[in-house]
């Protein structure tokens, strides 16, 4: 394959007959990059994504505001933020407040209580190790 692709799809696996479906975004214009390497976690009925690595294509489309950093000619690293609702199968952006982690791949997020998440470490020039 390409060196560069990177997926978007969401599967959900039903549990109970062992089989994977691909949810059908109802705004399927409104969704984030495909990427590799991204902190996820499930908050409530939400999944929250942040970072992680997109294609070098992706990465000029990328909103104002969103921090990115190549790696090689065919892809880099993002800060952005994205929620996924469970409830209404759709992405939506998340608009930060504050100062954004800077951005990273091979990070972990957790979620400690429904209204917060916390970050851990990454990779970005070198391994992190902030929370």
């Amino acid at each position: 394959g390409r060196r560069d692709a990177r997926l978007n799809e969401m599967l959900s696996l039903d549990c109970e007959n062992m089989t994977w479906k691909k949810l059908e975004m109802k705004k399927p214009g409104n969704m984030p990059a495909g990427r590799g390497s991204c902190g996820l976690c499930a908050v409530g009925e939400k999944i929250v994504i942040h970072g992680g690595m997109i294609s070098e294509t992706d990465c000029k489309k990328l909103p104002a505001g969103v921090q990115y950093r190549r790696c090689n000619p065919f892809c880099g690293v993002t800060n952005d933020c994205w929620q996924f609702s469970t409830s209404e199968v759709s992405w939506s952006p998340v608009q930060m407040c504050g100062r954004s982690p800077t951005p990273r791949l091979g990070h972990s997020l957790t979620a400690i209580t429904i209204g917060r998440i916390v970050l851990y470490g990454g990779k970005n020039n070198a391994w992190l190790n902030d929370l």
